[in-house]
């Protein structure tokens, strides 16, 4: 501290002392902490905004920011037939935004890869099924069901050279097989519960902390 400033510091210090003034150090630890905290979530928010706006990556689905780095590369930049991409040869495919659209149900009694793992119905696995209801859960990712919102019809899926027209219509001939079996059946697409469901688990997470 410059000798300018001690002085200052030490008026303000003394003037605090006369007035008979108590400084109550726990609270202020508290609301030092709290600020911190806010400020942090906020730039979070912030700098989720941004990379979703910019390269439409969630960095919070990822561990450092060298595999954000990484994704955004592979999802925007990598030219085709240049570096090989190995596939998650994962037993129950799945994605964590579905297990969050899940979860957020609050029902304990619906399975998905990680609470008993998928069921399969009508030839195929379904996303979330409760058994007691005869409910099933489907949450649709939009490129690989061909989102009419995100993808123009002839938009060609990259991964598997499936028109999106074709992809939404198996999507909906899957559905109507389920239905005619008699089961329920609750879908969502990824574009409309991705960005909200992240947010609103990670404020909730927050406000547990302040």
């Amino acid at each position: 501290m410059k000798e300018d400033a001690r002085k200052k510091f030490i008026e303000w210090h003394d003037k605090k002392v006369e007035e008979g003034y108590v400084f109550d150090l726990a609270k202020e630890l508290k609301e030092y902490c709290d600020s911190d905290v806010d400020i942090l979530r906020k730039g979070c928010l912030d700098f989720r905004k941004q990379f979703l706006e910019v390269a439409n990556i969630d960095p919070f689905q990822y561990v450092t920011i060298a595999s954000v780095c990484m994704a955004v590369y592979r999802h925007s930049h990598l030219k085709e037939k240049t570096i090989a991409v190995v596939e998650n040869f994962l037993k129950d495919n799945y994605s964590k935004q579905s297990i969050l659209w899940l979860e957020s149900f609050n029902n304990p009694n619906i399975k998905h890869a990680l609470n008993g793992g998928e069921v399969e119905l009508c030839g195929a696995r379904v996303d979330g099924f409760d058994h007691d209801n005869k409910i099933v859960y489907q949450y649709h990712g939009c490129l690989w069901h061909g989102c009419p919102k995100c993808y123009d019809g002839e938009f060609i899926n990259p991964m598997n050279k499936t028109s999106c027209d074709d992809l939404l219509q198996k999507t909906k001939d899957r559905t109507k097989r389920l239905e005619r079996a008699g089961y329920t059946v609750i879908e969502e697409w990824e574009c409309k519960t991705n960005r909200g469901i992240q947010v609103k688990i990670f404020n909730e997470e927050c406000k547990k902390i302040t």
